[in-house]
């Protein structure tokens, strides 16, 4: 297994809709999951999100808070992936070459196909107390996303 590769995910909620896209290429295409991508040399969590955000819905964000770490094994690769939560004062988002991006209310998650350990993260973290989770997923032979295991580890706020 090569290095774990370190990314920042956002989670965008505004009015009850939070920003979804729906990948068109890599390991979920088809699936609708949260925003973000690769952290690159130099660049903090907080600054990779909104770029990314930039990048993929063409909005401008402010970081608001950091809600927790997820280690997640997955086709034998393994991904560092820092959550932070975004806000925002737009509402009209394009696509971007990686995918059509859309506001979706989020009580309706559970209608699309999600990538499941992105409906965990939302589940678990937004609103929650977040932490440090463990987290492995498989493809089943008919390409189907599996979440095997979703479990917090740790909490983030433990020094008294």
């Amino acid at each position: 297994m090569d290095k774990p590769l370190t990314v920042a995910v956002a989670v965008v909620i505004k009015h009850g809709e939070i920003l979804m896209i729906q990948r068109d290429t890599g390991d979920y295409d088809g699936y609708w999951a949260l925003p973000g991508g690769k952290v690159e040399q130099g660049e903090h969590v907080s600054e990779c999100a909104m770029r990314e955000i930039k990048e993929e819905a063409d909005i401008d964000t402010e970081f608001t808070d950091y809600l927790g770490l997820v280690s997640e094994v997955f086709g034998g690769k393994q991904f560092m992936l820092h959550i932070v939560e975004l806000e925002t004062d737009e509402k009209i988002v394009s696509g971007s070459r990686e995918g059509q991006v859309n506001w979706v209310d989020i009580d309706s998650l559970g209608e699309l196909d999600v990538v499941p350990s992105d409906l965990e993260v939302i589940e678990q973290l937004v609103g929650g107390d977040g932490g440090y989770f463990e987290c492995l997923m498989k493809e089943s032979d008919d390409g189907d996303h599996i979440l095997e295991n979703f479990e917090k580890r740790g909490d983030i706020n433990k020094i008294d």
